[in-house]
């Protein structure tokens, strides 16, 4: 009699420890899987956010270009693009845009600068070697 208890009870335990296993590993194999979605989905929300930073980057640089074509359309209806006119719409553009301050590069590689007067432009930037490259900002 004892032996049939002891492998009735031996079946029991062996039954156990494989319910135990299956338990540990359905456990493991499902932890990663809702890890690995969860990753996923990180991502997918990190790819849409970027997406909309892009967008909204790329709109505030258009309404920059706009804005500042719309300014220098002005100074090209004054006398002289050195004039006192024209340092004072430099003086006063206080945008609340992306860009937070113009100069102009003027002929003879000179600077124009906000609330300065006309400097140097060194050897950093060229006049001929920008309009050379045409209209751009």
């Amino acid at each position: 009699m004892k032996k049939g208890i002891i492998d009735q009870n031996n079946k029991k335990i062996f039954i156990t420890i494989l319910v135990m296993l299956a338990l540990m590993g359905l456990s493991g194999v499902m932890s990663w899987n809702i890890s690995h979605m969860a990753e996923e989905r990180c991502w997918d929300t990190l790819g849409q956010s970027v997406g909309q930073v892009a967008d909204e980057i790329e709109i505030q640089v258009n309404n920059d270009q706009e804005l500042l074509e719309s300014i220098a359309d002005i100074i090209l209806q004054q006398d002289t693009i050195d004039s006192p006119e024209v340092q004072n719409i430099i003086d006063g553009f206080r945008p609340n845009t992306m860009t937070s301050h113009i100069a102009l590069l003027l002929p003879g590689d000179k600077l124009m600068l906000p609330n300065e007067p006309i400097r140097e432009a060194g050897s950093v930037l060229s006049f001929e070697e920008e309009a050379a490259l045409g209209r751009h900002i």
